[in-house]
């Protein structure tokens, strides 16, 4: 809130042409057309409801589109944080608080809410920083983004297959005494956080008369 104005002026700057050197330079090559991200996003959130709905994850859509309005809200005030500090902030417990008074008693579905509102956030600003980047050596926008495109695919493709082929072909992973170690410490903090803030839930902490 405090930045305010500041952010207000930079957006008004930002619908007009920008005037510094980089800008200059990259007016060379032809911008990406607004409706490229209009695409992207609305056919990643027609995924999104089809792996809530077939995955039974108990996500209602609505659900969904509030993740993703409180990505909207929190992505700008992040994204200075991370710029002015270096430092990056997450939405993990947030998401985590809301999906559990909204979701009592649903830990998957509070995982899931928390990992949309968490993961996105994270990875559009990592995405606004490859752009930054790409600006700053001249690279065509066009190009850029099909690289990043491309890349996502790619990436969500791989990682699925392999942890896949990871739990059918790993004996005992994510066990306490897996013999190299596979015990997948980030699962049981999921597992941990399933339990505090959906089977408890912050209505049974933190509401009147709670603990």
């Amino acid at each position: 809130m405090w930045y305010r104005y500041d952010i207000v002026r930079q957006f008004r700057r930002s619908l007009a042409d920008q005037d510094d050197v980089h800008s200059r330079l990259m007016r060379a090559y032809t911008e990406v057309p607004r409706w490229w991200f209009i695409a992207i996003g609305l056919i990643s959130f027609v995924f999104g409801v089809v792996g809530i709905e077939v995955c039974n994850t108990r996500l209602p859509v609505w659900g969904l589109i509030l993740a993703i309005i409180i990505i909207t809200i929190f992505i700008i005030p992040l994204g200075m944080i991370l710029a002015i500090t270096n430092q990056q902030l997450f939405l993990n417990v947030l998401g985590e608080l809301v999906a559990g008074f909204a979701f009592p008693g649903r830990p998957t579905t509070v995982m899931v809410f928390k990992t949309y509102t968490n993961s996105v956030t994270s990875l559009a600003m990592l995405l606004a920083s490859d752009m930054k980047l790409g600006h700053y050596v001249k690279i065509p926008p066009r190009l850029l983004f099909i690289a990043q495109a491309i890349a996502s695919v790619i990436a969500v493709i791989v990682s699925v297959a392999c942890q896949q082929w990871a739990l059918d072909n790993i004996p005992d992973i994510c066990t306490p005494n897996q013999s190299s170690m596979f015990t997948c410490n980030s699962l049981q903090g999921f597992a941990t956080g399933s339990i505090i803030w959906g089977e408890i839930g912050p209505r049974r902490l933190f509401s009147a008369g709670a603990m």
